[in-house]
């Protein structure tokens, strides 16, 4: 299964996830897996947390675990400096897909970046903003990633959405207004991933292929993504599946709810990104992280067995409503009669109404049941 890259919103909802459990406490663990692959341990309070990173996918609590192997000299150098030291914070650079672990170390604070966009990357600053350590050398026009370098930011136009208000999110859409691909021309700006801002453009009732009009169109995109960045902090996580796609979400989107796509709803963004990963991370070595697989795999079953189900009994709905139709003279009849008649008794109404079998009358909450018998 081919995954998507992580958008800046799901970075943002792990982020707050992992706040709590991490920031405070003591770096114990540093791994390399292999292949972009990493994971952390953390210990706070006398609880462990351990995160599964893998570049440009996800940075999420895990319950897997892995054999790591042989550690590699990028390991060494990670744990030679970080372990067993205090983390200050963890973020988030703006709305790019940049997550930043501060920790405390000799000489100052360090910090560990994980870039999630390109090949994606892993870098340790020393605490002069000095590359120490990287996963990848990499040039680029504007910046180079290597050791003793002096570790810079890629540029960025994106709109913090999180820290602004409404009306700077409808200052930075004004620009769009009448250009033909309004979408792509925002994607720099609201930068929450291609999906995120597709559903937007669909909540907002605008053509994502299409052109913001005029000034309401603007203000009615505005208003969604005002109301989306609130909701992103109360995530509700779930995988779509239907026959030839597999995509997930923080939070409901519409063109596959529309669809009728299956899902799978999850209690957190981590464990989401767990069920995700979890066939690829197939050198689950301890009996908790087989319990976890076996927890989430039953968890799929059950959400695949109850859309079976749904789809089953909305068909079911569908032919008793269409055969309810044709008798409605006969229940409008009975609807009218009853107003006339309101101590009748149940023989009274069945000997009356033949043609409709008449299950059961309570008069004391006014309802009278009627059972239709589907060919």
């Amino acid at each position: 299964m081919s995954l998507r890259q992580i958008a800046s919103v799901e970075i943002h909802s792990l982020i707050n996830e992992l706040q709590p459990k991490i920031v405070g406490g003591f770096v114990k663990k540093f791994y390399d897996l292999g292949d972009g692959a990493f994971k952390l341990g953390f210990h706070k309070e006398g609880k462990s947390t351990t995160v599964y990173c893998k570049l440009l996918q996800t940075f999420n609590e895990t319950r897997l675990t892995e054999n790591a192997g042989e550690p590699t000299q990028f390991a060494m150098g990670i744990r030679k400096r970080i372990e067993g030291c205090k983390v200050k914070s963890l973020g988030q650079h703006g709305t790019d897909r940049i997550i930043i672990l501060e920790i405390f170390s000799d000489g100052g604070i360090r910090k560990l970046i994980i870039e999630m966009f390109g090949k994606g990357n892993m870098v340790l600053i020393d605490p002069n903003g000095i590359i120490e350590l990287c996963h990848s050398s990499i040039s680029f026009k504007d910046r180079e990633i290597r050791p003793r370098a002096e570790y810079r930011f890629p540029k960025s136009d994106a709109l913090d959405i999180w820290g602004t208000s409404e009306s700077i999110i409808l200052e930075s859409i004004e620009p769009a207004i009448g250009k033909a691909k309004a979408m792509s021309e925002l994607s720099r700006t609201i930068d929450v991933g291609p999906l995120y801002l597709e559903n937007l453009f669909n909540l907002a009732g605008i053509n994502p292929k299409g052109m913001i009009t005029d000034e309401r169109g603007a203000e009615s995109l505005a208003k969604v993504i005002s109301a989306f960045a609130v909701e992103s902090n109360t995530p509700d996580p779930r995988i779509y599946r239907s026959e030839s796609t597999t995509d997930y979400a923080i939070l409901p989107i519409k063109k596959y709810e529309e669809q009728g796509m299956e899902i799978t709803r999850f209690e957190s963004v981590s464990e989401m990104f767990d069920a995700l990963h979890s066939t690829e991370r197939s050198s689950v070595s301890n009996v908790e992280g087989e319990k976890r697989i076996a927890e989430l795999m039953a968890n799929i079953k059950k959400q695949e067995e109850l859309v079976i189900r749904l789809k089953s009994d909305a068909e079911t709905y569908r032919k008793a409503g269409t055969i309810l139709m044709t008798k409605m003279d006969e229940v409008n009849s009975l609807i009218g009669y009853m107003a006339q008649n309101r101590r009748a008794t149940l023989d009274e109404i069945r000997s009356t109404f033949k043609g409709l079998r008449i299950k059961g009358l309570d008069l004391k909450n006014k309802t009278i049941t009627i059972e239709v018998e589907l060919e």
